[in-house]
């Protein structure tokens, strides 16, 4: 599902391109609720201008002002792939009663 819509998104910036060049835009974000259901975490999307509007996968699924903090832009020369963990539940805060 998540293919799909970056693909969908990239065919629709695509036909905007010129335009967002024209603007100045350097990068879309969307923030989209996959499967309908917003109690889970939304899927973030970046698509930027060197790209010509198509999705930089390196930033996928993260927040944008995070992006530029983490210096992702050094892990360009590697090809980087999500993996399931078991740890899923990692940095959750729970507060106490």
């Amino acid at each position: 599902a998540e293919e799909a819509f970056a693909n969908m998104a990239s065919t629709f910036l695509g036909g905007f391109a010129d335009s967002l060049r024209a603007q100045g835009v350097r990068r879309v974000t969307f923030m989209v609720y996959i499967n309908g259901n917003i109690t889970d975490l939304p899927a973030i999307f970046t698509f930027r201008l060197k790209n010509d509007f198509g999705e930089d996968s390196l930033f996928r699924n993260i927040e944008p002002s995070y992006a530029f903090q983490l210096d992702l832009l050094r892990l360009s020369n590697f090809h980087i792939k999500l993996s399931d963990s078991l740890q899923t539940q990692m940095g959750r805060t729970v507060m106490l009663p």
